[in-house]
């Protein structure tokens, strides 16, 4: 079922809105040679691609905070993985994209990210790497907490509204003359 699988992948897209917004702003935004190479270039050529920026990159995290409030509780704690699943997920995504990056180098000879060039050093490239993927399996399992705590908290509600007869809309239904089963009378009857 196509709810199973969103359920499956809502933590790792969850990760990536997180890892997206934050590194965003923390490496690539407050760049001089982003801000002078991409951000100056297209602006100066009537585009809005600061604004753009903004929409793409800080929208991601309020979305998936969003979506995690959003989902039903039914099937969601079914459908999570254990987190060592996440984790090799994490690392083949990681292994991938590094792979893409190294490519796009050598394919073009500039790096896509404007701030991998400062790095001179091979080792500098690889600690980046491990450290962008420390974070994305480190936002990935935060978002798997925050999806199960937010399950827990909607499936505890559902109990303690259905053992409540203050709480139980069938009771508030019942009381002002109408019931699940026999609708309300209306004014032409």
């Amino acid at each position: 079922r196509l709810d199973a699988t969103v359920h499956v992948l809502a933590p790792v897209a969850g990760g990536f809105g997180y890892f997206l917004t934050i590194m965003f702003y923390a490496l690539v935004w407050g760049d001089r040679s982003f801000q002078e190479g991409a951000v100056l270039y297209w602006e100066t050529r009537g585009v809005p691609f600061g604004r753009w920026q903004h929409w793409i990159h800080a929208t991601s995290l309020p979305l998936v905070l969003l979506d995690a409030f959003a989902k039903r509780a039914a099937g969601l704690n079914a459908a999570i993985l254990p987190t060592v699943s996440y984790a090799k997920g994490c690392f083949l995504f990681s292994c991938w994209y590094t792979s893409l990056i190294r490519l796009n180098f050598r394919l073009t000879g500039k790096w896509p990210y404007p701030f991998l060039s400062n790095f001179t050093q091979a080792w500098k490239h690889w600690l980046f790497y491990v450290f962008s993927f420390a974070n994305i399996l480190s936002f990935t399992f935060i978002h798997r907490a925050v999806l199960l705590s937010v399950s827990r908290m909607q499936l505890a509600y559902a109990e303690i509204r259905n053992a409540s007869p203050l709480l139980r809309r069938d009771d508030v239904l019942v009381a002002s003359g109408t019931s699940p089963s026999k609708p309300a009378a209306t004014a032409t009857q």
